[in-house]
């Protein structure tokens, strides 16, 4: 998981409970790598 979030986002996250969601865009989001799908838009 990434530090994408700080503590005030995870506070309205547990409020509004959406932590799960921003977890799970986190996971599919953030990455290491530059996909080769993601090149092609950089490209453009």
């Amino acid at each position: 998981m990434s530090d994408i979030y700080h503590d005030g986002h995870r506070q309205l996250h547990d409020r509004f409970d959406t932590r799960r969601l921003a977890d799970r865009l986190d996971e599919e989001i953030i990455h290491d790598t530059i996909a080769p799908d993601d090149t092609a838009v950089i490209d453009r």
